[in-house]
């Protein structure tokens, strides 16, 4: 599926970086279908995914419209805030009891911190002393 900037440069702005964002958008409307989608270029020009978006439950509502603006300026700007996107509206609500929310701006880390040693030093808690 071409993204409208490829379509028509002059009316919706030059492709870039935020073309493969575009491309996020119909797969997972898809995955969140439950079945694949095809749009045909007037629609695709008429802003038909986008619309299809905008009918999802938050938080892919708000990501994927975004995701899926025509104009390349209007749109997300990159993966990150995809991201972001994705997962911030439900964040809160997600959150392990007990969990504080991180500061504005603060990123959570990409991988859990690592579980501290055994007692005897190791660092694998599932493997006993009598099996080293």
């Amino acid at each position: 599926m071409l993204p409208p900037e490829v379509l028509n440069e002059s009316e919706f702005g030059a492709p870039d970086h935020r073309v493969d964002i575009y491309h996020c958008g119909p797969l997972f409307l898809q995955l969140e279908h439950s079945k694949e989608l095809k749009f045909t270029t007037e629609e695709i020009l008429a802003g038909k995914p986008r619309e299809m978006a905008l009918e999802l439950r938050t938080p892919f509502s708000f990501a994927l419209e975004k995701a899926l603006r025509r104009h390349v300026s209007k749109r997300t700007e990159t993966a990150r805030e995809l991201w972001r996107d994705l997962k911030s509206p439900g964040e809160a609500s997600e959150r392990p009891p007990g969990q504080p929310e991180l500061p504005f701006g603060q990123a959570e880390p990409a991988f859990p911190a690592a579980d501290p040693p055994a007692e005897d030093g190791s660092t694998n808690p599932n493997v006993s002393s009598s099996e080293r």
